[in-house]
């Protein structure tokens, strides 16, 4: 059985663990905790009042996500619409990456059940 001393002692040690850890990881920005990077055969472009967006040929696996959209005021908007816009043409790739758990797209009318927001993108011929 455990002293009351080493009780304690382990308590402090757990609760100075925790007070340097735990900080850390909830100052991550939500894009590097849960980064996911996909392949989507851009089928449809779109260009709303609030959002740009583009709607892949399949879903992210194990998930409805088919939409990718990034805010009209995000200053690489355009980028987006252009490699999309590429990829289309060309039949190329897309390599999406996004915050699965990211739902702050439903702001921008990006439906929480089938869209996310783009944190970067890439296109492959």
């Amino acid at each position: 059985m455990l002293k009351k001393s080493s009780v304690t002692g382990l308590l402090v040690i757990l609760v100075v663990l925790l007070g340097v850890l735990l900080p850390s990881r909830l100052a991550e920005p939500a894009s590097m905790q849960d980064e996911t990077r996909v392949e989507c055969d851009p089928i449809q472009l779109a260009v709303f009042s609030n959002r740009v967006q583009v709607r892949c040929a399949s879903p992210v696996p194990g998930t409805n996500i088919l939409f990718f959209a990034a805010p009209v005021s995000a200053a690489n908007a355009d980028s987006f619409l252009t490699l999309a816009a590429s990829a289309m043409d060309a039949g190329g790739t897309l390599r999406i990456t996004f915050d699965l758990l990211d739902q702050s797209g439903a702001a921008l009318r990006c439906d929480v059940d089938n869209c996310r927001l783009i944190l970067w993108m890439s296109l492959d011929s």
